[in-house]
């Protein structure tokens, strides 16, 4: 599902792989951010002053990204829902297309879109809904 196990918050860029390991790790939002799951040994360190405290970036990160889920709206929503758990992919769209009357590919189709524009770097030049538009009327 992503390219890496772990991001630090100054990697954080948005992309599609970094999207979808923010959304899997969305229980440290707003206050924390995931731990790095490797054992070093190392106890030391450079100490330096950092223009930031060490919470801001993060909940900067959250902030950003919740906001760029919410300008998706309902396709954002079940987005986040699919890919908190990934390993339940196919039966959380199945679910979801039940229970909104949709078929399977309908739902699929919306989650990747949301996740397109949610990922693109013209998000704030134009809303969801004009993202949208201009995909139907692409020639494929």
């Amino acid at each position: 599902m992503t390219d890496r196990e772990w991001y630090s918050y100054g990697e954080i860029r948005f992309s599609r792989s970094q999207i979808l390991w923010l959304i899997m790790h969305l229980e440290f939002a707003p206050d924390g951010w995931p731990p790095e799951y490797k054992e070093s040994g190392y106890v030391g360190g450079k100490s330096s002053r950092k223009q930031r405290a060490p919470f801001e970036m993060p909940a900067c990160i959250w902030a950003e990204l919740r906001k760029r889920i919410e300008a998706t709206g309902q396709n954002g929503l079940w987005m986040e829902i699919v890919y908190s758990n990934p390993e339940n992919y196919p039966w959380q769209i199945q679910h979801i297309a039940n229970a909104m009357r949709f078929e399977y590919r309908t739902i699929e189709r919306r989650i990747h879109t949301a996740l397109r524009y949610v990922t693109g770097r013209r998000r704030k030049a134009i809303s969801y809904r004009e993202f949208r538009e201009r995909k139907r009327k692409r020639p494929e």
